[in-house]
């Protein structure tokens, strides 16, 4: 479920180990454009030297917005 005014996304997830009942958890996460994340590190005194959108753990095959393996957005920046 995505609330379109905050960005909050909510997902269940399930986690179990091996000797006990799974757990289901109800997951918020505030989601984030590339130019709010982009935004957000200039105002804090960093130049953006590159920024793209990633799969976990494959940050250096960048990926298109709309690529539903795209899970992450890497921002590359320097300290003004």
């Amino acid at each position: 479920m995505i609330d379109t005014k905050t960005g909050l996304v909510y997902r269940k997830e399930q986690f179990g180990e091996d000797s006990s009942l799974p757990a289901e958890y109800v997951i918020r996460d505030r989601r984030y454009t590339a130019t709010e994340i982009t935004g957000l590190v200039t105002r804090h005194g960093f130049d953006i030297v590159d920024h793209r959108y990633v799969r976990a753990g494959r940050w250096d095959e960048p990926l298109e917005p709309t690529d539903p393996k795209a899970k992450e957005i890497l921002v590359i920046a320097r300290k003004r």
